[in-house]
C-alpha cells in the first residue's frame, strides 16, 4: 500500500513538474521543436503540454520502476484524478 501511495504521488508530481514547471520549459520547447509531427488538433497541441498524455507515460515508467507493470492503470487513474481536482 505504501508503494502505491508513493507511486501515485510521484506520477502526479512528476507530470505536474514536466508539463507546467519553468524548470523544464527549455527542454519542453526543444522537444516540441524536434517532434513537431506529434502535435495534433486545431489549434495544434503537443503531447508534452498535455497532463493527460504526459501522465500516461510517466505512470508507465513508474510502474516499470516499481517492478509491477499491472499497477499502471491504478497509478495513472488516481494521479490523473488528483490533477482534475486542482483549482485554478
Amino acid at each position: 500500500m505504501r508503494t502505491l501511495i508513493i507511486s501515485v504521488f510521484s506520477a502526479y508530481l512528476l507530470t505536474l513538474i514536466i508539463v507546467n514547471s519553468a524548470l523544464f520549459l527549455e527542454y519542453r520547447e526543444k522537444f516540441k521543436k524536434h517532434t513537431e509531427w506529434l502535435a495534433k488538433g486545431n489549434p495544434l497541441v503537443h503531447p508534452v503540454d498535455c497532463r493527460l498524455c504526459t501522465g500516461f507515460w510517466v505512470s508507465i515508467v513508474i510502474a516499470i520502476l516499481i517492478e509491477d507493470p499491472f499497477m499502471f492503470p491504478v497509478i495513472y487513474g488516481i494521479s490523473y484524478f488528483m490533477a482534475t481536482q486542482e483549482r485554478t
